[in-house]
């Protein structure tokens, strides 16, 4: 089976866990059946047995394959057993790139904010996605975090162009647009090359790379619809922050949308609770044991919601709240991936551990756009204002088998 197609940022353990995960899930073994010996495997993915060992083995934590005594490893009965483990480490998710060139062309800044605690923020994952990859290309790499410099865009680009660099890259991703002016006023003045990374797709007055959030949630109503489902439920305990883009309400848009260019009936997708009583920071400041109760008093109420007895998928605005709602259906008595369908955004590393089907942009093909687009910029080439990166699905155990709910 060959790696081709599969994510190149993951560790060995992880790339070959996600290939056997999906061989699973497109049934090139069904269940019951035994899958390949450990030796013959670790042949065919070039790895040690202990690597493909270690790869079975968070499969088998999962509850996708089971060993049987002697007589070898099965696929099991299609069940997530969910443990919201710690995240894993960025560096663990980064591609191994060639030695550094040894010659520096230029030195590039990256302004971002900092992860909160516990949180498995997207900027400093790209952050550090971009670092390397910028490494690689040759260039000299600063980051002008935003905690060091009060939280204000345009003191860390003044402090960037004080360090000397030719560059910047700016993430402001799921950030409050009310940066843009002072942003946009110290590119003015510095007159320094600027690519800006961002969720927005508003034009913008200098070069960005962003993505779309209700083309994020068209293609998650879209993989599920092609699974089989045809009711879904967008499950939203919480928003977006106040003053800031509704980016929850986005994905629920494209959500709607696909399923009506597919002819679906509006009640075919609700969204659940439609008035959320907090926003995102204030949901993540409760306890796990808390998040955990609210969904399972909420689950119930939202699948009472659907009419008919098709099967159901939820949907969660991102992989943090997914992963709770895997948690949360087992303490009902659902199996995720076999009664109930689920899926989040943003695929985050324990999306991978817990088979959580996931949508997110292109994080790699933003980066190296980026990057291309920024060094034309240094090389005197001219570059265009705005390009929009793709969307990646990726499909795992959780949204494996449609199923009628009675």
């Amino acid at each position: 089976m060959s790696l081709t197609n599969m994510t190149e940022q993951q560790a060995p353990y992880l790339r070959i866990a996600e290939d056997l995960r999906q061989r699973i899930f497109h049934e090139e073994w069904e269940t019951g059946e035994r899958i390949p010996a450990r030796h013959a495997l670790a042949e065919q993915y070039g790895v040690a047995i202990a690597t493909l060992e270690r790869a079975v083995g968070l499969l088998q934590s999962e509850g996708l394959l089971v060993a049987r005594g002697k007589t070898g490893t099965y696929v099991a009965p299609h069940q997530l057993q969910v443990t919201l483990a710690a995240p894993l480490p960025v560096s663990a998710l980064l591609p191994v790139l060639d030695p550094l060139p040894t010659r520096i062309l230029y030195a590039v800044g990256i302004v971002c904010e900092d992860p909160g605690p516990g949180e498995q923020n997207v900027q400093p994952r790209l952050a550090e996605l971009l670092e390397q990859q910028a490494r690689s290309r040759g260039l000299r790499v600063d980051v002008f975090s935003l905690a060091r410099y009060g939280g204000r865009y345009e003191t860390a680009i003044t402090a960037a162009h004080q360090a000397g660099m030719n560059a910047l890259i700016v993430l402001n991703i799921y950030e409050e647009p009310c940066f843009i002016p002072a942003i946009a006023a110290q590119y003015a003045h510095l007159r320094l090359p600027l690519l800006y990374i961002t969720s927005e797709n508003t034009p913008l007055p200098f070069p960005c790379v962003n993505f779309d959030q209700v083309s994020l949630g068209y293609a998650a109503a879209t993989h599920l619809l092609q699974a089989g489902y045809r009711r879904l439920c967008y499950l939203t305990p919480f928003g977006a922050a106040a003053g800031s883009r509704d980016w929850v309400k986005e994905r629920y848009a494209g959500l709607r949308a696909a399923l009506q260019h597919q002819g679906m009936p509006d009640g075919a997708c609700l969204r659940y609770p439609e008035h959320p009583a907090r926003d995102l920071k204030a949901h993540r400041a409760l306890r796990p044991k808390v998040v955990h109760d609210e969904l399972c008093a909420l689950i119930p109420q939202a699948l009472t919601l659907l009419p008919g007895q098709e099967p159901v998928a939820l949907v969660a605005p991102n992989d943090y709240l997914a992963l709770h709602v895997l948690s949360a259906l087992q303490a009902l008595g659902y199996r995720p991936g076999d009664d109930v369908g689920v899926l989040g955004f943003d695929d985050e590393p324990r999306a991978i551990m817990h088979g959580l089907t996931s949508v997110r942009p292109s994080w790699e093909q933003i980066c190296q756009t980026a990057l291309q687009l920024l060094t034309q910029t240094l090389a005197g080439g001219a570059i265009p204002l705005c390009s929009t990166a793709d969307v990646c699905v990726q499909p795992r155990a959780s949204t494996r088998c449609a199923r009628l709910i009675r």
